[in-house]
């Protein structure tokens, strides 16, 4: 049974990011110990609703079953974007940083951004998966389309939980709500400059990391097939 757990898990994500997930638990666990305050338990959970988009996406690469079927993909897709803000909304949270506080700055800054990291790759990797899939369900163009898409609507989910203190679950809770708040801000732009830059410079940087991260991965891919072969076996270079 704990071999079957081990290599679901290793199927499941990488076991660097189990490592480094685990990683940021520990610099929380140590802080805890330290300063005896919880004020930053917020990241473990924060970090968890980063991890469920990636989940979602997964388990549909895993099992393409469930993707195939028109009505849950619809289902599948909206729940996804419902919670894939939460994974660039982590970035925000170095707002937090205490320089006052009973442990070095510069702990508190790698707890932060160790959280904060974790849950951008966790976003980049459900993205990646949702594109591939976007890709058999609908082709390469309109997945590209959809992409670009998401990552307006990531932007303005991280403004909107952020700023205006909505959660995911709000869009089922309070959806009339936050519908309202959303199409004030539509209507009376020009009144909310700050807002709109915010989100199109985040929707740009999460773009631009998407796809230099994406760009990086296929060149190392290629580099590795040119000096390993594509058999996976690896061939003597010789360099003079």
């Amino acid at each position: 049974m704990f071999v079957r757990s081990y290599y679901f898990l290793r199927s499941f994500l990488s076991s660097w990011i189990w490592l480094s997930l685990l990683f940021s638990l520990m610099l929380m666990i140590v802080r805890v110990a330290i300063t005896g305050e919880q004020s930053y338990f917020f990241l473990a959970w924060n970090l968890f609703l980063a991890f469920l988009p990636y989940s979602i996406t997964r388990i549909c690469m895993l099992y393409p079953q469930y993707w195939e079927r028109a009505w849950l993909r619809i289902i599948i897709v909206i729940t996804w974007l419902g919670f894939l803000p939460n994974s660039f909304y982590i970035i925000t949270d170095l707002f937090h940083l205490n320089m006052d506080s009973a442990v070095p700055a510069w702990f508190d800054l790698l707890l932060l951004f160790s959280f904060a990291w974790n849950g951008v790759v966790l976003g980049i990797l459900s993205v990646w998966q949702m594109e591939i899939l976007g890709r058999l369900a609908w082709g390469a163009l309109p997945a590209r389309l959809f992409l670009l898409a998401v990552m307006w609507l990531c932007a303005v989910g991280v403004y909107i939980g952020r700023y205006l203190r909505y959660n995911s679950w709000d869009v089922l809770c309070q959806p009339w709500q936050l519908a309202a708040e959303m199409l004030h801000r539509v209507v009376y732009a020009s009144d909310f400059v700050l807002m709109w830059g915010m989100t199109g410079l985040y929707a740009i940087f999460m773009t631009l990391l998407y796809y230099t991260i994406q760009d990086l991965s296929k060149h190392f891919m290629t580099k590795n097939k040119t000096v390993y072969g594509t058999n996976n076996k690896r061939k003597l270079v010789a360099e003079k």
